[in-house]
């Protein structure tokens, strides 16, 4: 499915099983398998549960808040699993340091061997 765009105001957003199910005014209005999510995106005001919250972050799907005309509000995502040390390496080379310089010129030097 891909992402999952909740835009029914005062929906309830809740979990059944392994299916995410949008309610609102008491009717279902979407129920689908967690495993077809890529993402979900609600717009406006709803009520997450607290299972839905937790199952979202297990799964790594991210999950964004924006306003009814589409203001981006915020995000809450799940954890990154990437290793720290590479990231730290990457923030401690930004920059015009030394280390960025050399780090830049071997990626230019790849690209245009590669353009060769």
């Amino acid at each position: 499915m891909g992402t999952a765009y909740i835009t029914q105001e005062d929906a309830f957003i809740g979990k059944t099983d392994e299916r995410l199910v949008i309610k609102a005014d008491k009717k279902k209005l979407l129920d689908i398998p967690f495993l077809k999510v890529d993402g979900v995106v609600v717009l406006g005001r709803a009520t997450l549960s607290p299972a839905v919250v937790r199952e979202i972050l297990e799964r790594h799907i991210p999950l964004s808040f924006l306003t009814v005309t589409g203001k981006y509000l915020g995000r809450l995502e799940p954890e990154v699993t990437k290793n720290i040390f590479v990231r730290k390496a990457q923030w401690q080379a930004m920059g015009e340091s030394p280390k960025a310089i050399h780090l830049v010129q071997g990626f230019v030097r790849g690209k245009l061997k590669k353009l060769s």
